[in-house]
């Protein structure tokens, strides 16, 4: 069985849709820590986005540094889920977009925390360090895993992921 055109159009939007997913999950993350740390009083030195790698924001003097820690994958995963919520009565392809964006900021975000707490680094070392408990970062990066593929199970069969066709979603 031959590509057909279809097929590689879906893959090229699959592979488009991917890559903004990942600035999108780290602008979300970051904009949860940017958030918290103005509420709170925190001094905000940068904010990192680069074209490869982690993003990063640093911050000085912080009141609340647990809460601006937990505001990064919090963040990241409620305005994911709030995109989500804002595409419901679009477009099947709109939708499926917002699907995929939510599972996998979830998804990334969940693994973050709850597989980069035994590396105790990045916010989970931030976490930890300022009194959140081990089984707190793996709660969450379960659920937040958990929501992740609910969301792409919702997109239905792989094959008609991203697909053109305009029919109505099971």
């Amino acid at each position: 069985m031959g590509y057909t055109f279809s097929m590689i159009s879906q893959f090229k939007t699959f592979l488009i849709v991917t890559v903004f997913s990942w600035y999108g999950m780290m602008i979300f993350h970051e904009a949860g820590h940017v958030a918290v740390a103005l509420f709170s009083g925190a001094e905000i030195i940068r904010v990192q986005i680069p074209l490869l790698g982690f993003s990063y924001t640093e911050i000085g003097a912080n009141p609340n540094p647990l809460w601006t820690a937990w505001a990064g994958p919090i963040g990241g995963v409620s305005s994911a889920l709030l995109l989500l919520l804002m595409t419901t009565g679009s477009r099947r392809r709109v939708r499926h977009i917002a699907l995929y964006f939510s599972g996998f900021s979830c998804i990334a975000n969940g693994l973050y925390l709850g597989v980069g707490m035994f590396d105790r680094v990045g916010d989970c070392a931030d976490l930890l360090r300022n009194g959140a408990e081990p089984w707190q970062l793996v709660l969450f990066g379960v659920a937040s895993c958990l929501l992740g593929f609910i969301c792409w199970h919702r997109m239905g069969p792989i094959r008609r992921l991203f697909a053109d066709s305009e029919e109505k979603q099971e």
